[in-house]
């Protein structure tokens, strides 16, 4: 076996561009010891290069940091892990892709643009945001808009009662999703690019409860802006392809959403949904 040092650089550098600053960010906020089945040091021999995951700990990772086996990401760990595995890459020559243009398509660019401004919420964070609606409302509403808010404009904008804003604040300045101060607020994840929650046995209900949060606000307040469907026939394995170029044009959503707070912008609730109408 090769020593696992170029494995070792490819997951910390992964995990940075994923939005988790330090290691310690990552193995807390995706709940490490459960998820990995790892102690923290022995995390952290893996990112020093100091040993290899077993296959099933890989996989737990590369699901911790939301990867697809479609994304660049995944592939470059998945190649330097099996590299030091065999102690060299040449069983994997054959492996390689075709060659694509040096180009960037847009899409290539957006992801980019995105990596390069990710950040990550911790465990904690998230359990907040879950817990109460009015918190994830305005913690959505404060990263969509630079600067200070009074917690009155707020309330105001979100429809919502001010002293369960003022609540809700408090809540979310405790855990440091936002910066509260003289009755105002403002997010420290402007112009960031928030990764979601992945779906993990310790995230399900969290992610449960802020995708009702999500939905209760889009259909009680929201106006529909655009529409495109279309009904087709597919089998399975070919509905689990599409989704995934379908989840990662949502994703590229973020790649428009640096506008200031003005006239002429909103805040969009992005939503893809495939249904099932009939065998």
């Amino acid at each position: 076996m090769k020593k696992p040092i170029a494995f070792g650089a490819v997951l910390a550098r992964v995990r940075r561009e994923q939005g988790f600053a330090n290691a310690h960010s990552f193995y807390k906020g995706r709940d490490g010891r459960r998820t990995f089945d790892l102690s923290f040091a022995n995390y952290m021999a893996l990112e020093r290069g100091l040993s290899l995951p077993k296959a099933r700990r890989l996989q737990a990772i590369l699901k911790a940091l939301d990867l697809t086996d479609s994304a660049s990401q995944w592939q470059e760990l998945v190649r330097s892990y099996l590299t030091c595995l065999l102690g060299s890459d040449a069983l994997l020559k054959g492996l390689e892709p075709a060659p694509v243009a040096a180009s960037l398509t847009s899409d290539e660019v957006g992801r980019q643009a995105l990596h390069q401004r990710s950040a990550q919420l911790e465990l904690e964070q998230w359990r907040v945001l879950a817990a109460d609606p009015t918190a994830y409302y305005c913690h959505v509403y404060l990263v969509n808009t630079p600067g200070w808010s009074s917690s009155d404009a707020i309330a105001e904008a979100l429809a919502l009662p001010a002293a369960r804003v003022k609540k809700a604040l408090k809540a979310l300045a405790k855990e440091k999703i936002v910066e509260h101060a003289g009755g105002r607020a403002r997010s420290p994840f402007v112009y960031k690019y928030l990764q979601t929650l992945p779906l993990l046995p310790v995230t399900v209900h969290l992610k449960s409860s802020i995708l009702k949060s999500r939905e209760a606000f889009a259909t009680g307040r929201g106006l529909l802006a655009q529409r495109r469907n279309v009904t087709t026939r597919m089998t399975k394995a070919g509905l689990d392809r599409y989704f995934q170029k379908l989840s990662e044009t949502v994703t590229l959503s973020g790649v428009y959403g640096d506008a200031e707070k003005s006239d002429d912008s909103d805040v969009y609730f992005v939503d893809a949904r495939v249904f099932k109408i009939f065998d």
